[in-house]
């Protein structure tokens, strides 16, 4: 009779502890970055490229280590916000401005003595300027009739400088206005400054208004004149209010990263359409770019998150999206959209957009969706040895120090003062195009924990029962 031989249970134990360890040497998702620190100095400033953001596993960026060519950890630390897009503390306030409304070429009949007259069938403009107002008489003589073109503002000889023109205006229908900002201390040379989209429409979720426009740099001009790049969009102007500033705003660079392979599901009975992304990466949100697909669209979206399949989605915000076409009297086709999004800072591996047909919808082709984030800075410590290797290593414990320890007497011009040092992605751990940074590793370690329990219990019970049996054999 053929008896199957028992393995020997130290051999099992032996073979399973050897496949552990070398289960546990396979690497985890992970990246390695070069650092270039070619003018020797001893700290760095660094600006992550979106590449960190995609692999690392943690929400914070705490997996980040540095180490120099002898393999030596050296200390970094990210920049806190108010550090590295540090907050202008600016002065504001609004006022009020008169307007008047004009004919598109009264102002080139100005002269220097502050008057004109167009003839006696067609406007006459009296202006009178003084050091704190602008008279000005419009009149019309004969049956001419006059359609105003532009609209003319004075601010006042002395002013903060302006930086946004908030403004109210009737119009005959609900279309989108492109208008322009022209800006003047003598009515006769002009400068633009500023372009803007005007637009007031409803729908069954509410009103939509955009009404400011930003001046592409604060101006201090007494004069400025709005008007419609496109001649055939008539409007009049009834309110204008600008904001000054003492101190203009510098926004932050802003990092893009655009979210592929949208998947998109239509509710025909309740007219719901959503489309859903997946971040590849931990990017912390603070903007987003809707592209919608169709000209001429109008519509309010509501935008979810969530970080598992499994889990509800979290309402973030609502929020008016458009992309208009307009032609201009020159022919030029101009595509307008809405301004970014801004939100909460997220960080989210799954992204929904909710349209309804109720609020416009979208038609039959899906918009695009991007996650904007200001750029964040890392000062680094050369300590030692160059190459400098920024890894992604998520198996690695938290090392980051503290802006003070790195820099004494900490001052914001010292900071700006550090030599960059350029971060680009080196290598990459063969892993399967699949994985996403947001999958976890397997827990190997804790499988073969559980394993050795279950392994020493089996050795335990199978010495037992040699030692009955070698009992039972000697009797």
């Amino acid at each position: 009779m053929n008896q199957t031989k028992a393995m020997n249970p130290k051999k099992l134990a032996a073979g399973l502890l050897l496949g552990g360890l070398l289960l546990n040497a396979l690497p985890a998702i992970a990246a390695t970055f070069s650092l270039d620190a070619a003018t020797g100095a001893p700290l760095y400033r660094s600006e992550l490229p979106i590449e960190v953001y995609e692999y690392t596993q943690k929400d914070d960026l705490s997996d980040i280590v540095i180490n120099n060519a002898a393999g030596e950890r050296v200390p970094h630390v990210l920049l806190a916000k108010s550090l590295d897009h540090p907050a202008t503390a600016a002065i504001k306030s609004s006022m009020k401005l008169p307007i008047f409304a004009l004919q598109a070429d009264a102002l080139k009949q100005i002269n220097t003595s502050g008057t004109t007259s167009l003839g006696s069938d067609q406007l006459r403009l009296v202006l009178e300027k003084s050091a704190g107002k602008t008279t000005i008489s419009i009149n019309q003589d004969g049956q001419a009739t006059v359609t105003p073109m532009l609209f003319l503002l004075d601010a006042g000889k002395k002013h903060e400088p302006i930086q946004q023109l908030t403004l109210d205006w009737t119009q005959t229908a609900s279309t989108m206005i492109e208008a322009d900002v022209l800006a003047s201390d003598d009515l006769n040379n002009w400068s633009h400054v500023g372009r803007g989209i005007l637009l007031k429409t409803s729908n069954d979720s509410g009103n939509l208004l955009q009404n400011v426009i930003t001046l592409d740099t604060p101006s201090q001009s007494r004069y400025f004149q709005v008007r419609g790049v496109n001649s055939a969009q008539a409007f009049t102007l009834t309110s204008a209010e600008a904001t000054t500033s003492t101190i203009a705003n510098n926004p932050p660079k802003l990092l893009w990263q655009t979210l592929p392979n949208a998947k998109r599901t239509d509710d025909s009975k309740s007219g719901q359409t959503l489309i859903e992304f997946e971040a590849n990466g931990r990017f912390p949100a603070e903007f987003l770019r809707i592209a919608l697909p169709q000209d001429n669209t109008i519509t309010t979206v509501k935008i979810s998150v969530r970080n598992q399949a499994s889990e509800p989605w979290h309402y973030l915000s609502t929020a008016s999206a458009y992309r208009m076409v307009e032609t201009n009297v020159n022919g030029k086709i101009t595509t307008l959209s809405n301004p970014d999004i801004p939100i909460y800072p997220t960080v989210a591996r799954y992204w929904q957009l909710q349209f309804n047909d109720a609020t416009g919808g979208i038609g039959a082709a899906s918009p695009g969706l991007s996650l904007g984030w200001p750029a964040q800075t890392m000062v680094w410590n050369a300590r030692g040895s160059a190459p400098f290797i920024l890894k992604i290593d998520n198996t690695a414990s938290a090392s980051q120090a503290t802006i003070a320890s790195l820099i004494p007497d900490f001052k914001q011009e010292k900071l700006t003062a550090l030599p960059d040092a350029a971060i680009k992605l080196q290598s990459t751990d063969s892993v399967p195009a699949s994985i996403n940074s947001w999958d976890k590793p397997a827990d190997y370690k804790r499988w073969w924990l559980w394993a050795g329990l279950v392994l020493g219990v089996l050795v335990l019970a199978g010495m037992a029962l040699s030692l009955l049996k070698s009992s039972t054999a000697s009797k």
